[in-house]
């Protein structure tokens, strides 16, 4: 048996939500969707699931696929998506103004291990969002935030950023975001300390 309902609540950064189907609601978790090409879940997609249960017996939606066909979307959804469908925002042009300042404070030390530092952490971070993701998408162990945030306080930010857009990971949540540009400005601003120093 088959059974079709609305993603009424979604979980992206955790991976998990609830389909809500004639007031039943079944627990939903990403390693359950089929073909994720169409995306990844959204709140107020159709899903089309197996039923099943847990361990505990809880209700479960098993085997799903998300329906975004041509079915007339509610006005709610209408305005979520307006208020969700860009992704750049005001984080995204700090950024767009820290690359230029760091690389001009990093060219003025005259000093080449600055440039391989930050290569060398945005690489790592690369690596870690990339890892997190994988672990989030599959139920794994995930990467701590203070470690992503750590990583990116110590020059690993351009290569962090670059992965939330690349990865859509990490780049919705506003209180990590907040701190991932307060590191961001610490760590341009102790170059630029550095750079008076050198």
């Amino acid at each position: 048996m088959v059974e079709e309902g609305i993603l009424a609540e979604w979980r992206d950064e955790q991976g998990f939500g609830f389909v809500e189907v004639s007031g039943k609601r079944y627990f939903l978790h990403i390693s359950a969707v089929k073909r994720l090409g169409a995306g990844r879940p959204r709140q107020g997609d159709r899903i089309v699931f197996q039923p099943g249960t847990d361990a505990q017996g809880r209700p479960r939606a098993l085997a799903a696929t998300i329906d975004r066909g041509p079915a007339k979307a509610s006005p709610r959804r209408i305005a979520r998506g307006a208020s969700n469908g860009s992704r750049f925002d005001f984080f995204d042009l700090l950024m767009l103004i820290l690359l230029p300042v760091a690389a001009i404070v990093a060219l003025r030390t005259g000093q080449p291990l600055f440039a391989i530092a930050y290569a060398l952490f945005s690489a790592i971070a690369v690596v870690l969002y990339w890892h997190d993701k994988h672990r989030a998408v599959n139920g794994g162990r995930r990467v701590p935030e203070s470690t992503l945030q750590i990583v990116a306080l110590l020059g690993g930010w351009p290569g962090a950023w670059i992965a939330q857009h690349l990865l859509r990971h990490k780049s919705r949540k506003a209180s990590f975001r907040a701190v991932f540009v307060a590191s961001a400005l610490l760590n341009v601003a102790g170059l630029a300390w550095l750079s008076g120093q050198v």
